[in-house]
């Protein structure tokens, strides 16, 4: 099982002992500096120089001092800078002035984690984490209520966190949200191969359309053009105008002419048996005579 902490296992007055540092004033450590100040625990925040926030903090209340300074100043060192210009400012202006009995906070512990900040022996690391944006930290916390986090402790002696200390029920959310987000992970990649799929089957799609679109034009085309050569190339009267041959070599019925339609043709050739009898029976009486 899980230990979960209230305010009531907690003794506010223990951090009120202490002078605080906030290293940044962005979504978090504006949320974390003005929490803590509503809560009578000395702060400053510690900026770089010319930062934009600073006129903020400043209209907050806040006592603002570089990040050198603020180092220099305070008990605890709270880092809520971007984990990726955290390793820069801890060498340049926050471990010269870690002295032993100091803690070095963070509310994320990916540098911590992967060795890109390594704190001397003599001093504390902890990790306060808010499971919610500092908007949110800070909204709960207007309210009267407060935002459920997480919390790491580091044994003195020890270059890193420890996790061992995490309970089962932490690493069990922790294992959970990992698998969730490799599942979801998956289901966007396989649903965005699938999208890439359709596109290019339907562009394939088009693209043979429009080829045989061009394929069945210019066959027409090659087809008329054989009809009239072949037309030009029968001879006049030869009784097969009807008749012309395509580029293939096959048969094509056009339009016969009056005389020599198939009506025409039957009828001279009933009209010449019609007259055969009779003359065959003339020949025959004056033989007879």
């Amino acid at each position: 099982m899980a230990t979960m902490f209230y305010d009531k296992d907690t003794d506010i007055d223990l951090i009120r002992q202490k002078k605080v540092a906030v290293i940044g004033y962005g979504s978090q450590g504006h949320a974390h500096a003005l929490n803590l100040q509503d809560s009578g625990v000395e702060v400053v925040v510690g900026l770089q120089a010319g930062s934009k926030s600073a006129d903020k903090a400043k209209a907050a209340g806040l006592k603002v001092l570089s990040v050198a300074d603020a180092s220099k100043w305070a008990d605890v060192v709270m880092v809520l800078i971007p984990d990726q210009h955290q390793a820069k400012v801890y060498k340049a202006d926050i471990a010269p002035h870690l002295t032993a009995g100091k803690m070095l906070m963070f509310a994320h512990g990916f540098a911590i984690r992967f060795n890109w900040i390594v704190p001397p022996a003599n001093v504390d690391v902890t990790m306060v984490a808010p499971k919610a944006p500092g908007h949110r930290v800070r909204e709960v916390f207007k309210e009267g209520a407060g935002t459920p986090g997480l919390l790491l402790v580091g044994l003195p002696g020890m270059l890193r966190l420890d996790w061992r200390a995490v309970s089962p029920a932490t690493w069990g959310a922790v294992v959970y949200a990992c698998l969730l987000a490799l599942v979801v992970g998956y289901v966007i990649y396989n649903r965005a191969v699938q999208a890439i799929g359709h596109l290019g089957r339907a562009i394939g799609l088009a693209q043979a359309a429009q080829h045989h679109h061009e394929f069945v034009a210019a066959h027409a085309a090659e087809r008329r053009a054989g009809h009239q050569v072949v037309a030009d190339a029968l001879p006049a009267g030869s009784g097969h105008e009807h008749l012309t041959r395509d580029d293939e070599n096959e048969l094509v019925v056009g339009h016969r002419p009056p005389s020599t339609s198939r009506a025409a043709s039957r009828r001279d050739r009933s009209a010449a048996a019609s007259e055969a009898p009779s003359s065959a029976c003339s020949q025959a009486s004056s033989a007879s005579r």
